[in-house]
C-alpha cells in the first residue's frame, strides 16, 4: 500500500519518501517515526530523502526518534537518510534535539564521547 508513496528516482542512487502521505502531517511518538523503518528498509535506493514537505510538527521525542534512526542507518547500513523540505518548525526542533545530544546534561557528558565527525554529521545533515 504505501508503494504508491515511495517514488525511486533510480533504484540503484535515490528514493524519495513523502513522510506525511506514509504516517502522517504530525509526528508525536517515537512509534509514528519507526514505522518509517520499515519503508526505508524496503527500498533499494543507497541515499533515501525523507520529504518532510507536507508535516506541520514533529514532538520532541519523535525528533529524538528520528535523529536516532538517521545514525543507525549510517552506521549499521550502506544506506543515507536525509530530511528534505522540512518547514522552519520542524526544522528547529531537529536542530533543537540534536544540539542536546552533542552536548547532553551534565551528568551524560561523562559517559559519553563525541568525535568531530559525528557532530559535523549531525549538524550538517540537518540543513
Amino acid at each position: 500500500m504505501f508503494k504508491a508513496f515511495f517514488k525511486t528516482k533510480n533504484k540503484e542512487s535515490r528514493a524519495n519518501l513523502n513522510v506525511a502521505q506514509l504516517v502522517a502531517e504530525t509526528l508525536n511518538s517515537r512509534d509514528i517515526v519507526l514505522s518509517l523503518k520499515n519503508n526505508i528498509l524496503e527500498s533499494n535506493a543507497q541515499e533515501v530523502d525523507l520529504d518532510f514537505s507536507e508535516v506541520r510538527f514533529i514532538s520532541r521525542s519523535a525528533a529524538h526518534e528520528l535523529i536516532k534512526l538517521r545514525e543507525d542507518f549510517s552506521i549499521n547500513s550502506d544506506k543515507k537518510v536525509n530530511v528534505v523540505n522540512a518547514n522552519s518548525d520542524v526544522s528547529n526542533m531537529l536542530r533543537v534535539v540534536a544540539a542536546n545530544r552533542i552536548v547532553p546534561k551534565s551528568s551524560e557528558i561523562l559517559n559519553r564521547s563525541y568525535n568531530r565527525e559525528t557532530i559535523e554529521s549531525l549538524v550538517s545533515s540537518l540543513g
